[in-house]
């Protein structure tokens, strides 16, 4: 039986000490039914004319499509333009700064054919700094649906789009696409593709090398902008929640993990107060409009604890710090 098509999505913009390295380890699977789609996100550097000069040198390169954005939009643009373009049976995202191991897509293949599964994920190793996400020493299979949503309440399933194997018929029949203009957009992208997404498997497998980096995305971009990002997707997550048709166990899941959310954003809000605009008001929105009525888990009792509060505890918090640190 022929082997099913993978679509790897491959996003470049301002990657230029980076790619080669990156598209090389793509190219270099073991497992050869394979397409690439490079999404040009119009950089300011040499990183596009790093991948054609890279590329034409091929012997083989008829699987490597490149696709040019008429202006910069963004990785959530250039994903999802990537799943647009894609024709495989599954898909897979890798960052342009990023590197997979040689067997990353045979090895998920295999185990989502086996298995017959939706999703497969595996581990990480990061470079550059500390680990993340949580560790999988073995495989094993989640089928249960109240299983899949919980398991992205204690990190068993990480937050990011790269590193997963996906049916792609999952994200396009469920217009599951990636929320544009934010950062943070993998945790919404991947809660809104939980919900429709019946059997997920786990490899103890290291296929994936994260770079760390200071300029990257998400750790350049301003206190401002991360907390509106945070903002939006709480918005998107509420919608969500009100316009489902959740059964009540999943549906206390789900608001556990929006419960959660709002706790995360309202500590850095508190945090950020004397960096970011008109925090007081922002903070009491999140805690006193509708979004109380969808409230659950141990997260809501800390939503009850009033702003002033968690402004003097962070301002104590730094002041200790500083102390340690003479």
């Amino acid at each position: 039986m022929k082997s099913p098509l993978v679509s790897i999505v491959f996003p470049v913009y301002n990657v230029t000490d980076y790619v080669i390295q990156s598209i090389d380890s793509v190219i270099n699977q073991t497992y050869r039914n394979i397409e690439i789609i490079v999404i040009d996100d119009c950089g300011t550097d040499d990183s596009m004319d790093k991948i054609y000069k890279y590329t034409q040198n091929l012997a083989n390169n008829e699987n490597i499509r490149i696709i040019h954005h008429i202006k910069n939009k963004g990785l959530s643009a250039a994903r999802n333009t990537g799943i647009k373009e894609s024709t495989g049976k599954y898909i897979y995202f890798v960052d342009s700064d990023d590197q997979i191991s040689n067997d990353c897509i045979r090895n998920m293949v295999d185990y989502a054919e086996a298995e017959e599964l939706d999703m497969v994920s595996a581990n990480i190793v990061t470079i550059g700094g500390h680990t993340d996400y949580s560790t999988i020493h073995y495989k094993y299979t989640i089928s249960k649906q109240d299983d899949i949503l919980r398991s992205i309440l204690n990190n068993s399933i990480s937050c990011s789009a790269w590193n997963k194997l996906i049916r792609l018929e999952t994200i396009k029949e469920n217009n599951a696409y990636f929320k544009e203009g934010i950062i943070y957009e993998d945790g919404l992208w991947l809660v809104q593709l939980l919900l429709y997404t019946k059997k997920i498997g786990f490899i103890p497998d290291s296929t994936y090398f994260y770079l760390k980096r200071e300029n990257s995305i998400t750790t350049a971009s301003k206190i401002e902008k991360q907390i509106s990002s945070r903002e939006t997707i709480i918005s998107c997550l509420y919608e969500l929640i009100i316009s489902s048709n959740l059964d009540r166990c999943r549906l206390k899941i789900f608001q556990s993990y929006f419960t959660k959310e709002r706790f995360k954003c309202i500590t850095r809000i508190a945090y950020h107060s004397n960096d970011i605009s008109n925090p007081a008001e922002r903070f009491n929105h999140l805690i006193h409009n509708d979004y109380k009525k969808c409230d659950s888990g141990v997260y809501s009792c800390y939503l009850k604890v009033p702003y002033r509060i968690y402004v003097f505890m962070f301002y104590v918090i730094r002041k200790i710090r500083k102390l340690c640190q003479k």
